[in-house]
């Protein structure tokens, strides 16, 4: 028996940027993915370390250069169970918008 579950975790550190004026292009969408497998309730990362690496993944990925940055970044955490928490899958995924300044 399996158990899937998902949750949404709200940062609460954030920028805001308003792009108001039309001085940007999207380039496109970055996602970042970062697993943690435990057994019996032990190993893996916290919750904020597997957040932080998927991030940090999503920006590798990204190959940012120049004027470009991440907008509009969420973020999903999905918890995967196998027989009642003798093992877990917890994998946390983050994506983004690359916009890139053009003045």
């Amino acid at each position: 028996m399996g158990i899937n579950g998902t949750s949404y975790p709200n940062d609460p550190v954030q920028t805001q940027v308003r792009l108001q004026e039309k001085n940007f292009k999207v380039v496109g969408v970055v996602k970042g993915e970062w697993s943690a497998t435990y057994v019996l309730g032990i190993g893996g990362l916290s919750k904020q370390s597997l957040m932080n690496s998927a991030i940090s993944d999503m920006y590798e990925k990204a190959n940012l250069t120049g004027s470009q940055t991440i907008v509009n970044i969420t973020s999903v955490v999905s918890v995967k169970q196998i027989v009642w928490g003798i093992y877990m899958q917890r994998t946390a995924t983050v994506t983004g918008t690359v916009i890139e300044f053009t003045e």
